[in-house]
């Protein structure tokens, strides 16, 4: 299998060849899940924080005795109960990260090529032929038919020219290959990558 290799103006000018893993591996569904969850549980800050009863400034004085008062009976005005108290069962600072083993990341990122690659929603582009000017990629993009679509563009992180013409525009994002994941490769209508970040992707993700 063969892709074909697009310059700025559309025209395809080379091709590169498909590792056979990522047209072999099916696509996982329940997998691709669990990466996605990983990475969108790994984006969460953590840091909502309520105060317990021992936390909250005040006085631990009883408001009023126990009996003989016809008022409902209090400890202190530190309880969740009272305006300015406690909260209970509020959230508090945790580490929402999750972790899956690297065999399962590495299947679910061949899963995502292969799902990207049977509905023809991956381009491969030439980055050498970018000189940083964000009209080179709108061009590219009016060329493609793809103006109005959600893209995700995966380079490499020292391809700055390329980078530099495609990160200041909307609906694309921008990511070099060296941190892709599963949820940018599925999150867009389709996936652009230059020559080099493909050949990376292949090295990696495709063998073993």
């Amino acid at each position: 299998m063969q892709l074909p290799v697009f310059d700025v103006n559309g025209a395809e000018v080379a091709y590169e060849s498909v590792n056979e893993n990522f047209v072999a591996t099916p696509v996982r569904g329940r997998l691709l899940h669990l990466n996605v969850v990983r990475v969108l549980a790994g984006k969460r800050h953590g840091t909502a924080s309520t105060k317990k009863q021992g936390e909250v400034a005040g006085t631990t004085k009883k408001p009023w005795p126990q009996k003989h008062t016809g008022r409902a009976r209090h400890g202190y005005m530190r309880s969740p109960i009272w305006r300015k108290g406690a909260v209970a069962f509020g959230p508090r600072p945790r580490d929402w990260s999750m972790d899956i083993n690297k065999k399962q990341i590495k299947l679910g990122m061949a899963s995502a090529f292969g799902y990207r690659l049977r509905n023809g929603e991956l381009v491969l582009v030439d980055a050498n032929g970018f000189n940083g000017k964000t009209r080179e990629f709108r061009t590219f993009l009016n060329n493609k038919q793809l103006e109005n679509k959600s893209v995700t563009v995966v380079s490499l992180a020292n391809e700055v020219s390329f980078r530099r013409a495609c990160q200041n525009m909307k609906n694309v994002y921008c990511v070099p290959v060296e941190k892709v994941n599963v949820y940018d490769l599925l999150k867009g209508d389709t996936v652009i990558m230059t020559q080099a970040a493909w050949k990376k992707a292949q090295e990696v993700w495709a063998n073993g």
